[in-house]
């Protein structure tokens, strides 16, 4: 044996992506990334696919190009914990002492990129898919995105739900609507009994797709609690982007 073990292709390959985009710090076409990997052309467009599916990847289909998701960003928390947004995180959850969640949106869904569990909240798992018409982090989702291009999303999320869950488009740009003029979503009820989430938006650049931070509770507790911890995300998420703003201009 010479002491090294053979690289596994994709797992190499994955991690030649994600180095990829570090160091070019911009989104990047299929073309452009098959062509500095030396890639074959099938398994770079099967690679891409598959880091979008998990969420790592975003694919904008008018530009055709990739780039990392906030979820990469989540992927040193196993060796370091700094961070203002992980510190937005742990803050909400020790205010509110309940479930924190961010998400972005995977496709048809919105997924749970970053959890972080008070000690009495129900397990969710990151990376966990979500309905994008029926939950909190959805909404906010979809409050970013055309009311034409609304009805065509949600015409491709029907077809593929039951229906029983399938949301007629009229409601659901009412619920929008209501959501942009409030500036959050309210959720209780529509995927699990008894549980709800309140969801806001998260500052971020023009060209990042956009994060939602969202808390989640269940009972009678958490409706009673709305005001209070609507009050405590608007201030803790006006923090954030302070520092966003901060470092921004310490780079300028």
């Amino acid at each position: 044996m010479d002491g090294h073990r053979k690289i596994v292709k994709s797992a190499g390959r994955v991690f030649a992506v994600l180095e990829y985009f570090a160091e070019i710090m911009r989104p990047a076409s299929a073309v452009e990334i098959r062509t500095h990997l030396d890639l074959p052309a099938s398994s770079t467009s099967a690679l891409l696919g598959s880091l979008v599916d998990l969420g790592y990847l975003h694919y904008d289909p008018r530009r055709r190009v990739y780039q990392p998701t906030i979820r990469v960003g989540f992927l040193g928390d196993g060796v370091q914990t700094g961070g203002s947004l992980r510190s937005l995180l742990e803050d909400l959850k020790h205010q509110t002492r309940q479930l924190v969640v961010l998400g972005a949106r995977c496709q048809l869904n919105a997924q749970y990129i970053q959890v972080v569990r008070a000690s009495h909240s129900r397990p969710v798992r990151r990376g966990t898919l979500a309905p994008l018409t029926r939950t909190a982090v959805g909404l906010v989702l979809m409050s970013k995105i055309a009311d034409p291009d609304i009805n065509r999303l949600v015409t491709r999320i029907n077809a593929a739900e039951r229906p029983e869950q399938r949301v007629p488009s009229s409601r659901l740009i009412e619920d929008i609507h209501a959501v942009r003029e409030d500036g959050f979503s309210f959720c209780y009820g529509q995927v699990t009994p008894g549980v709800g989430a309140i969801g806001m938006p998260l500052p971020s650049s023009d060209d990042q797709p956009p994060i939602v931070l969202a808390v989640s509770g269940s009972g009678e507790r958490f409706v009673e609690q709305r005001n209070d911890i609507v009050g405590a995300m608007r201030e803790r998420i006006e923090r954030y982007g302070r520092e966003l703003r901060a470092g921004a201009a310490s780079l300028s």
